[in-house]
């Protein structure tokens, strides 16, 4: 199946699911898990959203000490502010 020039082709969409990280606080990823081969992930890929929600500063439940073998974590805020610290 062709494209029109310039035109980017889509091929394959995904779905958010919502799931507890960390100390219990709820993301939504859409991007990550049993729904990519090893060839579309490779090395490794996950896309988390954390809803937006409303924490006092503190009030975040955070996550445990855990490695990050060979990726980096990025953090983006649509608004809002806020800190980011991982291993």
């Amino acid at each position: 199946m062709s494209c029109p020039a310039g035109a980017i082709r889509v091929i394959k969409k995904f779905h958010a699911h919502s799931q507890k990280e960390g100390a219990g606080f709820i993301v939504r990823r859409p991007i990550g898990g049993s729904s990519l081969s090893d060839q579309e992930a490779d090395p490794f890929l996950l896309l988390d959203e954390l809803p937006r929600t409303n924490y006092a500063p503190g009030e975040f439940p955070g996550a445990p000490w855990h490695p990050h073998r060979g990726f980096d974590t990025v953090m983006y805020m649509k608004e809002g502010r806020g800190d980011h610290e991982d291993s």
